[in-house]
């Protein structure tokens, strides 16, 4: 962002996964009124939701959430319009390639690929109710 919006300005807030959920309301009320600017947030782990039910109970609807990972909470926010859109992984697929690829390294000992690409899905309230984990190979 910096190099290619410098104008943008980036403002964090952490929530730290050990705090109760009222604490978090608390944190989030502080933010939400010391910077009534922000409209844009990314939530770079799987707890979007946090941020979202947070809105949803204060009935900010002007601030826009980018999720990431399909978990029930975020799906159910997702539906309700308090996240924008989530970005999922396919971590079942991950992990068998992961497997197979140190299965072929070792046992077989054949010469694997150092980087390989796994798809990532856009999910919006328009298909979040047809996304499936499931993929074949």
């Amino acid at each position: 962002m910096k190099n290619n919006f410098p104008e943008v300005k980036i403002v964090e807030v952490n929530l730290p996964l050990d705090e109760e959920k009222k604490q978090y309301d608390g944190i989030l009320e502080k933010f939400f009124s010391k910077h009534p600017e922000v409209h844009h947030c990314v939530a770079l782990n799987s707890k979007a939701h946090i941020v979202g039910e947070f809105l949803l109970k204060t009935k900010r609807h002007n601030v826009q959430i980018m999720g990431y990972d399909m978990v029930h909470k975020n799906a159910d926010c997702l539906r309700a319009g308090s996240i924008s859109f989530l970005i999922a992984q396919h971590a079942y697929q991950q992990g068998y390639f992961s497997v197979d690829s140190l299965f072929r390294a070792i046992v077989l000992k054949k010469k694997v690929e150092a980087v390989n690409y796994m798809p990532i899905d856009l999910l919006t309230q328009e298909n979040i109710d047809f996304y499936h984990r499931s993929w074949v190979q």
